[in-house]
């Protein structure tokens, strides 16, 4: 589990290198934003492949929405909603895997849980989104208006 943990570190470091090391003169091309898209994505589907091979059956789902947490700090820490919509492909598959396959084989009490849990998830990553959907646009303050009567150099 150590050396899959290194290996999908060494695709994040990839795509931030990626980021680090593009010309600051120019904007970036459409190719380098493909292949920075690509290894997020690729980090985030072996991740889930990975947890699926590893871990227990009866705990796969919380360690989908527990990697979909680690996507969402990433994105926070990094700025990039790259890895947001990553995180939000883990919680539609945990939240699959809940109703396609938990729902008719577990207890109900495990299945209370594992909604919960991709709920909590699913706020967090709503809530981890709302800071960055104005990144890049301009905040315009608003003048405040003359009243009538009044000149503007009071």
């Amino acid at each position: 589990m150590v050396y899959f943990g290194l290996l999908l570190l060494a695709y994040v470091a990839a795509e931030r290198l990626m980021l680090i090391l593009r010309r600051r003169d120019r904007a970036p091309l459409r190719i380098e934003n493909l292949a920075r898209t690509l290894l997020v994505l690729t980090a985030g589907s072996l991740g889930v492949l990975g947890l699926a091979a590893w871990a227990p059956e009866r705990l796969l789902t919380p360690y989908w929405l527990g990697y979909a947490v680690v996507g969402i700090v990433l994105a926070t820490l990094f700025g990039e909603n790259r890895y947001r919509w990553a995180a939000l492909l883990v919680v539609v598959a945990a939240v699959a895997r809940i109703f396609l396959y938990e729902r008719p084989h577990v207890p109900q009490l495990h299945l209370y849980l594992s909604l919960g849990g991709a709920a909590i998830v699913a706020l967090l990553l709503i809530v981890s989104w709302v800071p960055f959907q104005h990144m890049g646009k301009p905040i315009q303050k608003q003048q405040p208006v003359p009243s009538e009567g009044s000149t503007p150099d009071e």
